[in-house]
């Protein structure tokens, strides 16, 4: 699995609800949110060692959309892109 698109995938809300979702995928290369327009919660994607992308190091972009930019910025974790370290986020969608 070395793509995925989250079509469906619009709220994301609650205390680190997405942590560790895909720190299993070790061959994943890009993932991307569409059709996420909702984030709430604390830590929604986790914390720390449990961040949603944690050792995934063939991950190389996460795509959000372009009007969510200051929001994914703002959250907790974006400055270690949530576990990512190869990757580039882009605020392109």
């Amino acid at each position: 699995l070395k793509t995925i698109l989250l079509l469906k995938l619009k709220k994301l809300s609650g205390t680190s609800v997405a942590s560790c979702m895909f720190s299993a995928l070790t061959s994943l290369e890009s993932l991307s949110f569409p059709s996420l327009v909702e984030i709430s919660g604390t830590n929604p994607f986790g914390a720390s060692n449990s961040y949603i992308f944690n050792n995934s190091k063939s991950l190389l972009s996460i795509h959000f959309r372009t009007d969510m930019q200051e929001t994914i910025e703002n959250l907790p974790g974006y400055s270690e892109k949530f576990g990512a370290t190869n990757a580039t986020i882009y605020f392109d969608l």
